[in-house]
């Protein structure tokens, strides 16, 4: 029998595995694995990827669910501001940090206190959890963007609600621009612009971006209603994980299944750090460096100043600045000058590096 002659009676399942790839939310829906509850996103709403260019869209505000971090269930706001941590695991996973938000136990909040004073910069970095949002945004490039309505965005905070929040503030407290709001708002323009390179969380050579020129426009017309309409019943904060299992972050992060029967009880026998207590990547007193051998006794616990005796054998600002001496940016921007504006910033090795020669250069210091 040959293979027409067997597929012959598989044609159906064929054209049913058609249908299915065709109706998929997202063909990129593994990098928010862990982040989305994907079944939960009304159908025809997909995930916004701008690339190189320029962009203008609209924020389209929301009613806060039953999950949101800050505000209670009915309230109208236009972004959902998270702690994320990023590139867990081998499918680089992406979960909301509980420790941060709801001060609930986390995996991988209780692995980076379990190794403070050992962990290096960079696998600290890395699994530290990062300041994203995410925004309902109505596209508006070229027309079949438009056509597409309402569009999730997920984004780094550095890279839009930052500068957002700078350009919407008035002079002389003259108060904020409501750019979200549907009649009175504001459109926003940027453009993305390729510039360096960078080694990925995938150990992969990749073209570095950056986000510039952030600017409010003046609406056409107010967002139509079958625009808002779409988005009546989407409450940010419950299409997003924001409660992810512990057990599942656990096998994301260690690989293995967790060999407590009661995660929660085989956890509270350990030091849970408060909230406070959480590793900040903008924050490099979080960072806590490993002593040097003969150092070994001294374990300096998180946010501790290092006794007068011991800061001449520890020296952790001198380690850190022969690693930044060379001065160069693994993204391709200027060292000090360009940080939280590239998409490299985020997982970058040398961030707090670079941050110290950001706030040396802002004092005058250069």
């Amino acid at each position: 029998m040959g293979f027409r002659d067997k597929a012959k009676t598989k044609m159906n399942e064929l054209m049913e595995r058609h249908k299915q790839s065709a109706e998929e939310k997202d063909s990129t829906s593994g990098r928010y694995q862990g982040l989305f509850n994907l079944s939960k996103i009304p159908e025809g709403i997909g995930f916004w990827k701008p690339k190189e260019g320029e962009h203008v869209f609209d924020v389209i505000p929301y009613f806060a669910g039953t999950q949101h971090p800050k505000y209670d269930k009915g309230t109208l706001t236009h972004v959902l501001k998270l702690n994320v941590h990023t590139n867990i695991g081998m499918n680089f996973n992406q979960f909301v940090c509980t420790m941060r938000h709801w001060n609930e136990v986390d995996p991988i909040c209780q692995y980076i206190h379990s190794q403070r004073g050992k962990m290096e910069k960079k696998a600290w970095s890395q699994v530290a959890p990062k300041q994203r949002t995410v925004y309902i945004v109505w596209v508006h490039d070229n027309k079949e963007e438009e056509e597409k309505g309402p569009q999730l965005w997920e984004v780094s905070y550095s890279f839009m609600e930052e500068p957002l929040e700078q350009i919407s503030k008035l002079p002389l407290e003259g108060g904020y621009v409501p750019f979200s709001h549907p009649d009175q708002g504001k459109s926003i323009s940027f453009r993305i612009v390729k510039e360096g390179s960078f080694t990925g969380a995938d150990g992969k050579e990749q073209t570095g971006t950056k986000y510039k020129g952030h600017q409010f426009l003046d609406r056409k017309k107010p967002i139509p209603d079958w625009v808002l309409d779409k988005v009546e019943q989407v409450a940010l904060d419950e299409i997003v994980n924001m409660h992810p299992d512990f057990d599942e972050v656990y096998l994301a992060l260690h690989g293995s299944k967790n060999p407590a029967t009661n995660s929660t009880e085989s956890v509270k026998q350990e030091a849970i750090p408060e909230p406070d207590d959480i590793p900040d990547p903008d924050d490099d007193s979080s960072y806590v460096e490993e002593p040097k051998k003969e150092e070994k006794k001294a374990e300096v616990p998180w946010k501790e100043e290092p006794k007068k005796e011991e800061k001449k054998k520890v020296e952790p600002k001198k380690e850190e600045k022969k690693k930044s001496e060379s001065g160069k940016c693994p993204g391709g921007g200027t060292f000090g000058k360009d940080i939280n504006t590239m998409s490299e910033c985020g997982d970058c090795a040398i961030w707090d590096d670079c941050s110290d020669e950001n706030d040396n250069i802002r004092k005058g210091k250069k």
